[in-house]
C-alpha cells in the first residue's frame, strides 16, 4: 500500500486525511485496514493548491493526535522545509524550525531519522 493511500484519523473532529508520508512507531494490524490513528511523523508536500490547507486545517487537526511528535512540510516551489516538533507532554511550538540551505540536514533523533535537503529535493527542478 502506498503511504498516501493511508487515511490518518484525527481525534478532535473525527476527520481523516491522506498525508504524503507518515511514520508509525507501532505495528499496524494485519489485514486490509487503510486507516491509522497513531503516526509519530507526518510529512506533507506543499503545492500551490494544497499549501494553505496543509498549513491551517490539516496542521490544526494533526496537532490533536496524541502520538504525533513531528510535522514536516516540504515546499514544492522553493528549497524550504518547516519542521514542527514536540516532546510527549509538551504543547506544539508556535513557530517551526526552518531549513532552506541545500547543505542542511534535518535530524529527528527520537525516530533516528536524518534527512539531507539535497536528497529531499533530488530530481526536482529546484536543484538546477
Amino acid at each position: 500500500m502506498r503511504d498516501n493511500d493511508l487515511l490518518i484519523e484525527t481525534p478532535n473532529s473525527n476527520a481523516g486525511f491522506y498525508p504524503d508520508l507518515s511514520v508509525h512507531c507501532i505495528e499496524r494490524q494485519k489485514g486490509t485496514a487503510i486507516t491509522a490513528k497513531a503516526p509519530a511523523l507526518i510529512l506533507e508536500v506543499l503545492s500551490p493548491t494544497t499549501r494553505n490547507y496543509d498549513l491551517t486545517t490539516k496542521r490544526k487537526e494533526y496537532f490533536f493526535i496524541p502520538t504525533l511528535r513531528h510535522y514536516l512540510l516540504l515546499d514544492s516551489e522553493t528549497v524550504s522545509v518547516m519542521l514542527y516538533s514536540r516532546q510527549d507532554s509538551q504543547p506544539w511550538p508556535r513557530e517551526p524550525q526552518y531549513f532552506s540551505s541545500l547543505d542542511a540536514r534535518i535530524h529527528i533523533p527520537d525516530l533516528d531519522i536524518n534527512l539531507e535537503m539535497k536528497e529531499l529535493y533530488d530530481g526536482t527542478d529546484l536543484l538546477t
